[in-house]
């Protein structure tokens, strides 16, 4: 997989903080301010506290919530039998422990 990530434009572009990613954040965070009744210029995050495959973080208007341990980049969104929260979080069902705070970009450790 790293072989393909380190020959694949697309990953490339993605990889830290690229001017295609800054002006991508400028535009949706100014129109987030422009447009606040537009629900899909926000997101409401949640990452597994073991996720080593995206970087953690948010954009202004963005809700974060704490990391979830014990779960990684795959893991974090399979509801199994024993793991119910992947559907609570996508039909909004879990809002307790919102990280509130604007600019809030957390880590690993939260």
């Amino acid at each position: 997989m790293r072989a393909f990530l380190d020959f694949s434009t697309s990953a490339t572009e993605l990889k830290g903080k690229t001017k295609i990613l800054e002006s991508l954040q400028a535009f949706t965070q100014g129109a987030a301010k422009q447009y606040p009744n537009i629900a899909a210029l926000r997101a409401e995050l949640v990452y597994g506290a073991d996720d080593h495959c995206v970087f953690i973080g948010k954009y202004d208007d963005d809700v974060r919530f704490p990391n979830r341990e014990g779960h990684g980049h795959w893991s974090i969104c399979k509801p199994t039998r024993d793991f119910i929260f992947p559907l609570k979080f996508v039909l909004g069902q879990y809002t307790e422990d919102r990280l509130e705070a604007k600019g809030t970009t957390g880590g690993p450790s939260e």
